[in-house]
């Protein structure tokens, strides 16, 4: 299929730069191993760190997708959550000079061999499609965020020119476009402040002078804002090419050796509820407690991926309570997992690699957003797709989720079924599971797309 496809194009040489996260680069790799299979050269520029634990990463990206590094010149990611408008601002003021000189050096932009050069740079790097613009070179943006978000952006630099901003002002109730139930005020915390809202501008306008703009969610997830978006004359050409998640994988490699597994292929079908809040942001200490002691308490298996200092608060309250039901590790390969047939739950905060992850593997959600993208993702599961449930619905009014609160939702949701009596939430996942997998089959919405994008290159 790649191969017929890539016939009906001319070779290219896709330059990508996703911003220095997780979340982003694990998009943009997924990017590039679509690509990659349609035969696609690809260079990635990462940050000496990043490009170690790229390269650590299991399972090793296809031989047609290159990393290159520029110097260390950001905080590490190891640090990034103490100071992320610090870690923010360096991307945004320290990277563009290294990044600049690696493309003269190696020559990146020039390539005879091609018949085509394209920069691919993520939606939060502002700076990349107007370097590329003056070197006369293709350059698009890369959306890992949902479309909504990005049509609630692009919607908000058209109307801050005639509001106040304030709270109270009516723009924040119009409706986000392509949506009936979603509006502007969704997005309205995190434009609370005047460089925050100077930043999206930004980014914005950056995407508009682009190409096109490549969205990692699939068409039919978000049909109306991506009519939307095409029948603005003023947005940019659009693509949703997505899940741009590791789906290729799924086959190709083996399963690593972790114990994990052995243990989940001894639990029941759908039994298992699985745990991850992201790489990112953390719960507090108190809230953390809660999660644990509430997971204990609903005697429901469950495998919890969380970073060291988090699981050495963990294991000993779990320890202490006699539980026996919980598995925590410090890193798993998500979608695998996901897919795993004991594997009936996932408890995410809504990233939306973990989003597209939990659509594609079937599988339903309990929602705990943190912040950034996640409060509006969470919305799209509950309220839109129907997919989920959201703990934030159970706060006590001072914030705090209780273990009783938490250990009744992961009960709910596992013990939800297609009886008539139900709420279809199982049923409504496996149906956006199967358009999931449609969209990517030749034929399929995202294939479509892709070869779109492929020939307007």
């Amino acid at each position: 299929m790649a191969d017929a496809a890539l016939a009906d194009h001319p070779p290219c040489h896709v330059v990508a730069l996703p911003y220095p996260g997780r979340g982003h680069v694990n998009a943009m790799l997924s990017l590039c191993r679509l690509l990659a299979a349609r035969g696609v050269a690809t260079t990635v520029i990462l940050t000496e760190e990043w490009v170690g634990l790229v390269g650590a990463a299991e399972p090793p990206l296809p031989a047609r997708v290159r990393l290159t590094a520029i110097p260390n010149v950001i905080p590490s990611e190891h640090g990034r959550t103490a100071d992320y408008p610090g870690f923010s601002d360096a991307v945004n003021t320290r990277m563009e000079a290294p990044v600049e000189r690696l493309l003269e050096l190696e020559g990146m932009l020039q390539s005879p061999e091609m018949a085509a050069v394209v920069v691919v740079a993520d939606l939060l790097l502002q700076w990349v499609v107007p370097m590329a613009l003056r070197r006369g070179v293709k350059a698009c943006t890369f959306c890992p965020f949902s479309a909504t978000n990005f049509a609630a952006m692009y919607h908000f630099e058209r109307l801050m020119a005639g509001s106040s901003l304030a709270v109270e002002d009516p723009m924040w109730d119009q409706p986000i476009p392509g949506h009936a139930c979603l509006t502007m005020r969704e997005v309205q915390p995190i434009l609370s402040g005047e460089a925050s809202r100077g930043r999206f501008k930004a980014r914005i306008r950056s995407a508009r002078a682009g190409q096109c703009v490549l969205f990692s969610s699939f068409y039919e997830l978000e049909a109306g804002v991506m009519d939307s978006l095409v029948s603005d004359p003023s947005s940019p050409r659009v693509y949703s090419i997505g899940p741009c998640i590791p789906y290729t994988t799924l086959e190709e490699e083996p399963r690593d050796e972790h114990s994990y597994w052995a243990w989940l292929d001894t639990q029941p079908a759908g039994s298992v509820l699985y745990v991850s809040l992201g790489s990112f942001h953390s719960l507090p200490p108190s809230q953390l407690a809660e999660l644990a002691m509430g997971l204990a308490a609903s005697n429901v298996k469950f495998l919890w991926a969380l970073h060291d200092q988090a699981r050495s608060q963990v294991q000993p309250l779990l320890d202490g309570n006699g539980n026996d039901n919980g598995v925590l590790v410090p890193w798993c390969d998500q979608l695998k997992v996901l897919c795993h047939p004991s594997v009936g739950g996932f408890l995410t905060h809504c990233g939306m690699n973990s989003v597209l992850e939990a659509v594609f593997a079937g599988v339903p959600m309990l929602t705990l957003p943190i912040g950034m993208d996640q409060p509006t993702n969470s919305r799209l599961v509950v309220d839109v797709w129907k997919i989920g449930y959201s703990l934030k619905e159970r706060m006590q009014p001072d914030g705090i989720l209780t273990r009783k609160a938490i250990a009744r939702a992961v009960e709910t949701l596992m013990s939800s079924s297609d009886l008539p009596q139900s709420d279809g939430v199982r049923s409504r996942a496996l149906m956006w599971r199967d358009a999931s997998r449609s969209a990517i089959q030749e034929g399929g919405s995202s294939s479509t797309d892709l070869n779109s994008f492929l020939s307007c290159i």
